[in-house]
């Protein structure tokens, strides 16, 4: 789940829809656990950078992310 929460996050900030990216790519995996695990993931309405242990930087590459101590 903690990996999970990057692409969430990043869906989000570009504007797309979690929901329908993570669908997106559930409805690309056989039926089964991990294919319920990623639309119900990307359904949530909770998912913060810190509530799953990241934190954003600013880079002189650009943004990016790394895990909080």
């Amino acid at each position: 789940m903690v990996g999970l929460a990057l692409p969430w996050i990043v869906a989000q900030r570009l504007g797309a829809s979690s929901a329908a990216v993570f669908g997106t790519v559930a409805d690309g995996l056989p039926d089964g656990p991990i294919a319920t695990l990623m639309k119900d993931f990307g359904a949530r309405k909770d998912i913060t950078l810190a509530a799953f242990g990241w934190e954003l930087l600013a880079t002189t590459d650009g943004p990016d992310f790394r895990p909080l101590l």
